[in-house]
């Protein structure tokens, strides 16, 4: 028996006990009959793919399912753009962006002044973009730099122009 159908025997005994209890008030007598809920059956645990990163390593794809499977329908409604978009810098500029993905790489690194910064790269369905964080932005979310984590990312591109202006002058005496 299905647990629908038990479910369906459940509301029929249950409105006949319903029925002969008010029966039972109006002739002062008590009701016996007292139906059980339907308990479900044990369910089935959901095995995951497990670590399907070796399938990537030797094959060169996700043969069986991929990682971000279990996150589609959040990059489907909450990303604005992919990651591939995003290697165009020029049409992305002063845009907001919001992008999700798995790190595939990080490196914590140095710079010849002593001051951390980190390199990590993050991977969507389609392609991978590595991100560069610096000072505050790499002590704040070095945190969330490791291999293998899920990442949503939200933030706007902006195009530094530097440009230096001297402001030497020649004096005439």
């Amino acid at each position: 028996m299905t647990m629908l159908d038990a479910l369906i025997r459940y509301e029929t005994a249950s409105r006949t006990t319903k029925q002969r209890a008010a029966k039972a008030c109006s002739a002062k007598r008590p009701p016996s009959l007292q139906v059980q809920k339907p308990e479900p059956a044990a369910a089935y645990a959901v095995v995951e793919a497990g670590n399907v990163e070796p399938q990537r390593e030797v094959i060169g794809i996700y043969l069986s399912s991929h990682p971000l499977d279990d996150f589609s329908v959040i990059i489907r409604h909450y990303c604005n753009c992919s990651l591939g978009d995003l290697s165009d810098l020029s049409s992305m500029n002063g845009r907001d962006f919001m992008v999700a993905g798995m790190v595939t790489s990080v490196m914590h690194l140095t710079t010849k002044t002593g001051k951390p910064y980190g390199r990590f790269t993050i991977e969507d369905y389609n392609s991978s973009h590595e991100f560069v964080l610096f000072s505050k932005e790499y002590e704040n979310f070095r945190r969330y730099m490791f291999e293998g984590y899920y990442l949503f990312i939200r933030g706007r591109w902006v195009l530094a122009s530097t440009i230096r202006v001297s402001s030497k002058r020649k004096s005439r005496r």
